[in-house]
């Protein structure tokens, strides 16, 4: 199980986004709520068992990819607040950890050839952001009009 809550903050407002991944032997469970003005979105999923290993993978990079460079002088705040548990019945143990800093998702220039900035908050920030996106939007077998395993 790993849950994440993700705020930002800055001088006009903030919102407050979270996210739970629950992978299991039979499946996985997503489910969270993204504030976006003017309309949140809401996730509740069910998943087979390889894509939810693979988010949380995704996720896990993200939280501990080595951070490098960053100097960003953003007025809008983030706080990243990570639960994650391991084992099941009276081996099941918590941990948490809490990222905080500038929210500098923009992308950064820089020299050809140099490694991209980067800073495990806003990492994670963006990833969580991404995952409850994609999870909204239609699938192309969804799509209206799409037909399953055709190619446009």
């Amino acid at each position: 199980m790993l849950q994440i809550e993700f705020e930002s903050r800055a001088c006009f407002g903030g919102s407050t986004s979270a996210l739970e991944l629950r992978v299991r032997t039979e499946g996985t469970h997503l489910k969270g709520s993204r504030e976006e003005y003017p309309d949140p979105i809401r996730v509740d999923q069910r998943l087979d068992r390889t894509m939810g290993e693979q988010l949380l993978h995704k996720l896990v990079d993200a939280a501990t990819r080595a951070e490098h460079g960053m100097r960003c002088q953003s007025t809008t705040e983030a706080e990243v607040r990570l639960t994650w548990s391991c084992g099941s019945g009276l081996f099941k143990t918590f941990q948490r950890a809490t990222l905080t800093g500038s929210l500098c998702s923009f992308r950064w220039q820089h020299d050809e050839g140099a490694t991209e900035p980067y800073e495990r908050v806003d990492g994670v920030f963006d990833t969580a952001w991404d995952v409850l996106e994609q999870a909204t939007s239609p699938r192309p077998d969804e799509a209206p009009g799409a037909h399953p395993g055709a190619t446009r």
